[in-house]
């Protein structure tokens, strides 16, 4: 059985267009091609993610000190203003009561414009870990199983093609012995031609089972990438429910709890 996705992917509300068919540009194809080339770029482009992520958390922590230093400076100005005692007690408390509000409408005030000098900023941040997400989206199928990955490998290619006519009347003994010389060499062509013959062949007549061979030659591989590739799309969550979180002006237990979650099944 294919391997799930670990965590749970949330939709990304009103941050961001959704994303269900990803519709990828150059960019987002260089790097699918890049990673169905070489797997090894699967956790690059995780690191790029997480670099993201602490980039964005990084602008919002820095606003949210300036927002806090200018509540603070404000609540002071507002503490230090004393009504008259010629006024009247009633006079006083109406006083210090518009007072207290103005200073809060202040506070607001100044906090939209903080948020708004930071919009563009955090809006790049997320543009560019949307763009990694459809990546990773439209990788994921491709590395849903150890058979799937081994199975594209080297297709179209001659030296596929000359192996997969080699062994099309392969019987039991030829066909072990190839699927032996494969793991040992690590030969995924081979690998593949293999595991091509494998389905061709009735289950009672198959020398081994094919879902082991695959993860014997590709598994570690295969698991690592949709690790990866899992924790991509994680990070853009993470992105989003911390951009919504700032925007709010409050915490969100539920976005917190999930992003935990999804934390601890990678």
């Amino acid at each position: 059985m294919a391997p799930k996705t670990n965590g749970t992917y949330l939709a990304p509300a009103d941050d961001l267009p959704a994303l269900a068919t990803p519709d990828l540009g150059e960019i987002e194809m260089a790097e699918l091609s890049g990673v169905l080339a070489h797997s090894g770029r699967a956790p690059k482009l995780l690191g790029r993610a997480d670099e993201l992520l602490v980039s964005l958390r990084a602008r919002i922590g820095n606003i949210e000190k300036a927002a806090a230093e200018a509540s603070a400076r404000i609540e002071a100005e507002s503490r230090s203003f004393v009504p008259s005692d010629a006024q009247p007690p009633d006079a006083r408390f109406v006083v210090g009561k518009v007072n207290a509000a103005t200073a809060k409408t202040r506070i607001a005030e100044a906090r939209r414009e903080l948020e708004k000098s930071s919009e563009e900023d955090r809006a790049e941040v997320l543009r560019q870990l949307a763009s990694l997400d459809k990546t990773a989206a439209a990788l994921l199928p491709l590395f849903e199983s150890p058979g799937v990955v081994l199975s594209r490998a080297g297709i179209g290619s001659v030296d596929r093609e000359h192996y997969q006519s080699q062994l099309r009347s392969s019987g039991q003994v030829e066909l072990t012995a190839f699927a032996r010389l494969a793991i040992a060499k690590k030969d995924r062509i081979l690998g593949a031609a293999v595991f091509a013959r494998l389905g061709e062949m009735g289950k009672e007549h198959r020398p081994f089972s094919g879902i082991e061979f695959a993860e014997a030659l590709v598994g570690p591989e295969q698991k690592a990438v949709r690790t990866a590739l899992s924790s991509i799309r994680h990070r853009f969550q993470e992105a989003l429910n911390a951009n919504r979180e700032f925007r709010g002006g409050a915490p969100h237990s539920l976005s917190r709890i999930s992003d935990g979650l999804a934390r601890r099944s990678e």
